[in-house]
């Protein structure tokens, strides 16, 4: 299973505002794989056809504390599509990846809102590899909320 972790571990977050605390290493991981998540549910439902993708790499780009426990995460990450069915329910980061070299796969980058309990994508920009499509698209996503 992808895991930010070791994405998060030298990243220094000393990021202190009045109304914020800084998030720690280990909490930053926590955090940043359940931004990810989110996110790739979110591709999954938005863009996924016929099968489910998977994160094959990521990292954490920023942190910004907008107030008390409530920070966001901006993320970038490449998916690339599995041999699991989009109807199969199963869990995208479990799944094999598909094989061969037009597999598709796509660039992405979002801005994850986590606040206590709530994760919430802010933003989901998606660019498709060419053996996918080499359509850009950017959404907004406001009602999706996910508690996790």
């Amino acid at each position: 299973m992808f895991s930010l972790f070791h994405l998060c571990e030298c990243l220094q977050i000393n990021l202190l505002t009045p109304m914020s605390f800084p998030l720690f290493q280990p909490e930053l991981a926590s955090k940043a794989d359940k931004a990810l998540h989110v996110a790739l549910g979110q591709f999954n439902a938005q863009y996924a056809r016929s099968r489910l993708y998977r994160v094959s790499k990521g990292s954490v780009k920023r942190v910004v504390p907008m107030a008390r426990n409530v920070h966001d995460l901006f993320l970038t990450f490449t998916v690339r599509e599995t041999d699991c069915l989009k109807t199969s329910e199963a869990d995208p980061q479990m799944c094999m990846f598909r094989q061969g070299f037009f597999a598709p796969e796509a660039s992405c980058y979002s801005r994850v809102r986590l606040t206590g309990e709530v994760t919430k994508v802010i933003d989901l920009r998606c660019n498709k590899g060419d053996s996918y499509s080499s359509e850009s698209s950017s959404e907004e996503v406001r009602e999706e909320d996910t508690k996790k």
